[in-house]
């Protein structure tokens, strides 16, 4: 029985291995996702069924510099009706890119759609977040007086990336900056630590007065990621943002922290910014925002 038992554990918990992704927020997901699956493999064997678990994976975050370095950070977020980080994965700089030498000039911002409901707002049934639908919350969510541009975005890839990613340059009192920004579901909190196989990186964890986990990291190796800020809300949902000291993941260029942590903090708590959106929002977004590069 034991031999039965071993042999079924085992064939259950090697279906459910992930390839591997090597970001910051990625890795957090994982292992809070590793610790869901044990539990479900322990169901399944003690009711002598072996059942197909579902892998949660990370979704991407790379940026207007989607750079041709690896990407670490909030470029990264699972999310299908699961995991609890985000992850990013390496991607080439758009053609529509500002150079990393000379950030882009201000410009007014970009309206998000004017739709009835908001996107935390009625309007509809819920339905998977866009691209489009994402950038608009985003954009909508952002403190006042920033303007915007630069768009891309990494739309779910499944098995590999399960929810959206964008990514944009903010420009404020006459500095310019990048972020990146990445919602998942987030049914646990991964362990306040450093990713695996992750160096030149530091975390530190506190949970704000609203009662929502934070984890900060700071990675001196990747200035696309220079801070990685996810907030675990209490909704379930997971943020994870992306604040870069550079366009590009190259020693050309510098991009200022126009975004603070705080701020940050304060963007991934907002409601608008979820996994799924009012039906009507994510129409409109759609149309305000077709073709997003990527």
């Amino acid at each position: 029985m034991n031999d039965e038992f071993s042999s079924a554990l085992s064939e259950e918990l090697s279906g459910l291995s992930e390839p591997p992704i090597g970001d910051l927020v990625g890795q957090a997901a994982r292992r809070g996702r590793r610790i869901r699956r044990f539990r479900a493999a322990g169901a399944t064997v003690a009711v002598a069924a072996v059942a197909t678990v579902a892998a949660l994976l990370t979704g991407s975050l790379g940026g207007p510099g989607h750079s041709d370095a690896q990407q670490v950070g909030v470029a990264a977020a699972p999310s299908s009706g699961a995991p609890s980080s985000a992850r990013p994965s390496a991607s080439t700089t758009p053609s529509n890119s500002a150079p990393p030498t000379a950030a882009p000039s201000a410009s007014s911002p970009t309206s998000p759609p004017s739709s009835s409901a908001s996107a935390s707002g009625s309007g509809g049934s819920l339905v998977q977040t866009t691209t489009a639908s994402l950038l608009a919350a985003v954009v909508k969510a952002l403190p006042a007086g920033m303007t915007t541009d630069h768009y891309q975005a990494d739309p779910p890839q499944p098995p590999v990336t399960l929810d959206p990613s964008v990514f944009l340059y903010l420009h404020s009192g006459g500095e310019t900056g990048r972020i990146g920004v990445s919602p998942f579901k987030a049914d646990t909190v991964p362990a306040c630590q450093v990713p695996d196989g992750e160096h030149d990186v530091t975390i530190r964890c506190y949970t704000d007065p609203a009662g929502d986990q934070v984890q900060v990291l700071t990675n001196t190796g990747n200035c696309i990621q220079h801070n990685t800020v996810i907030v675990y809300r209490r909704d379930g949902i997971g943020v994870g943002i992306d604040l870069s000291s550079c366009f590009k993941n190259s020693p050309d260029g510098s991009a200022a922290l126009v975004l603070s942590q705080d701020q940050a903090i304060a963007l991934a708590t907002n409601p608008l910014i979820d996994v799924k959106m009012p039906e009507s929002f994510v129409q409109t977004a759609n149309a305000t925002y077709p073709n997003l590069p990527q």
